[in-house]
């Protein structure tokens, strides 16, 4: 089980994370208030992490959001854990010379406690493995891992101004009414400035028959942003499409997959996806939803529709939105070209090109998206 040290800073690395500015001496406070109220109470770590974390009204909401997330996948962790054995049999690499090794010829056992370092990490070696090559148990982990992800997309300035003593503009009703109620006597002009906000970010994810072993871990990844981001719509494409953001909200990845899934009634089917992305430009993205916003397409790019209808309508998303990123987990096979018709017709359109096939490359999809 976790130490309450533990707890602490990995909570305190989440919330700054997210934007939420945390100095060491609050980490320190927390670290105590956990040894006071104990870490078995999800109510009293919750208050403890607050009263001592928080300073700001305005962070109230990213750090319930946060400690949701958090106090999820420890729970997950903690139902996961395997009991530890009392000894160990202990294999190493180590190249020694030929007389040590003839010394140490037979295994010894040793205690557990005695065992200071591990030259193995399973979920390392799950981090580059194929989604497509694992088996049940692995998967598994993967989508753990693919929740615990950090999200935090770009700043953009708003149209909207507010009330900045430093800011470049000077408000001229604020000014005036200032200055009336000084008797008309010139007063200091109030200024103004431009406010941010997190860019929006839009998954199209393909549930066709040819992405079916990507499908999962691609909608853990929508799920994992729906919670851990502020902006977020999420649609699936395979001969329909459907948007599926309100059932992805649950905290439960488990229960939001469940609802997406049942919402969802065309997995493993064909593929349109020229007219799919027509149809989300014609009711969502030119209307608003992607001014403006990154769009993330998960797809292998097999299109059984026209090629010059998808080349059309990416041309029309890729006008709208700030940045088109396209997954392909086909992309890390070996002498792999971008020839299906669909993907070839995409492919001028597009400002990043990655790979979809592992935890690995998710992460690096997470990060593109932060730039």
């Amino acid at each position: 089980m976790a130490r309450p040290a533990e707890i602490a800073a990995g909570f305190a690395y989440t919330l700054r994370g997210e934007g939420i500015a945390v100095p060491a001496t609050a980490v320190a406070n927390f670290h105590e208030a956990l040894g006071v109220v104990g870490i078995d109470s999800k109510a009293s770590v919750y208050w403890a992490g607050r009263a001592t974390l928080i300073t700001r009204p305005e962070s109230f909401d990213t750090y319930d959001r946060c400690f949701d997330r958090f106090w999820l996948a420890r729970t997950k962790m903690v139902e996961a854990k395997t009991s530890i054995p009392s000894t160990m049999l202990i294999v190493t690499d180590d190249l020694e010379d030929p007389a040590s090794q003839e010394e140490d010829a037979e295994y010894q056992e040793v205690t557990f406690d005695q065992v200071l370092a591990l030259r193995y990490s399973e979920k390392e070696v799950l981090r580059d493995q194929d989604f497509s090559k694992m088996n049940r148990e692995e998967l598994v982990i993967a989508m753990r891992m693919i929740q615990l992800f950090r999200w935090s997309p770009p700043l953009r300035s708003s149209f909207r101004r507010v009330a900045n003593p430093k800011g470049n503009r000077v408000d001229l009703r604020k000014t005036i009414r200032k200055s009336l109620s000084a008797g008309g006597e010139a007063t200091v002009p109030e200024m103004m400035d431009r406010t941010f906000k997190r860019r929006k970010v839009v998954f199209l994810c393909d549930v066709s028959g040819s992405m079916e072993p990507y499908s999962r871990p691609l909608l853990h990844l929508a799920h994992s942003a729906v919670l851990g981001a502020q902006r977020v719509e999420v649609f699936t494409m395979a001969t329909r499409l459907t948007r599926i953001t309100r059932q992805l909200q649950s905290k439960d990845p488990e229960r939001a997959l469940k609802d997406a899934s049942e919402k969802v009634v065309d997995f493993s089917g064909g593929t349109r996806l020229g007219e799919l992305i027509k149809s989300f430009n014609d009711h969502f993205a030119i209307r608003g939803m992607a001014r403006r916003a990154i769009v993330v397409i998960s797809s292998d790019g097999w299109d059984r529709g026209d090629p010059e209808v998808m080349s059309r309508e990416m041309q029309r998303l890729h006008r709208v939105a700030h940045k088109v990123i396209w997954i392909n987990p086909l992309k890390a096979m070996p002498g792999y070209a971008p020839l299906a018709r669909g993907m070839a017709a995409a492919l001028p359109y597009i400002d990043s090109f990655l790979e979809g096939h592992s935890v690995a490359a998710l992460e690096a999809l997470v990060k593109e998206i932060s730039k």
